[in-house]
């Protein structure tokens, strides 16, 4: 799949990985990308989602999901925070 590639709805959202970051144990979001953007003369590197067509350099940078796709559910979440707690 390339950035550029067309899907039918509902097929994107398919292909992202489930959780609070842009990859997972099958690899990295297919719509994630680091680039580089230059700015005043100055170079540096920001995150960018082509699911959302955004870009962000603190939270996307960090591969931090910022679409809520496939996001943990609130049981997977206090099934967690259990786990942590033991």
């Amino acid at each position: 799949m390339t950035k550029n590639s067309t899907l039918e709805i509902g097929q994107a959202e398919k292909l992202i990985p489930h959780g609070c970051y842009c990859y997972d144990e099958q690899g990295v979001c297919p719509f994630w990308e680091k680039i580089i953007k230059e700015e005043e003369g100055h170079e540096y590197e920001t995150g960018y989602c082509y699911f959302l067509q955004e870009e962000d350099c603190i939270l996307l940078w960090d591969q931090c999901k910022i679409c809520g796709e496939n996001d943990f559910t609130q049981e997977e979440l206090e099934e967690m925070a259990k786990e942590l707690l033991k």
